[in-house]
């Protein structure tokens, strides 16, 4: 169990590819696995953050990540927010993981960047495989 660990998952939520669904199978299986998601209510909603204050959403998500111990970010869709929150998680030394389905063309800011692990799958089971190895390293 890792009951010590506080994961912060991060995903676009606005922009276009948004997959809930994913986020939510991969929230659910870290929580099985004894993983603490502090931003999980978030991804409960159908729309999430639609009625919620700009800076409330600010906020929030501020004080969230400060509370991690770990950014786990799906960057398959560019999301400025996402963007953000890695770049915030980097500046506070909290071990960053992003992923992206196969085939993607992600960014040459997150792929080249050393102080983040970034992981590549092709389906949910391989990309949950690989999220706990990573975590667990």
């Amino acid at each position: 169990m890792n009951d010590w660990m506080r994961v912060y998952f991060a995903t676009s939520i606005r922009g276009a590819g948004r997959d809930l669904g994913l986020a939510r199978e991969v929230i659910s299986h870290l929580k099985d696995e004894g993983y603490c998601v502090v931003n999980e209510e978030i991804y409960l909603s159908d729309s999430p953050d639609e009625t919620a204050g700009d800076s409330y959403v600010f906020e929030r998500d501020m004080r969230m990540l400060g509370e991690a111990d770990v950014l786990l970010a799906d960057v398959t869709h560019p999301s400025l927010g996402v963007g953000y929150e890695i770049c915030e998680a980097l500046k506070r030394e909290k071990k960053v993981v992003a992923f992206h389905r196969k085939g993607v063309k992600v960014s040459k800011l997150i792929s080249g960047n050393p102080d983040l692990t970034l992981l590549e799958f092709s389906d949910v089971q391989e990309l949950l495989h690989k999220l706990l190895s990573a975590l667990e390293s």
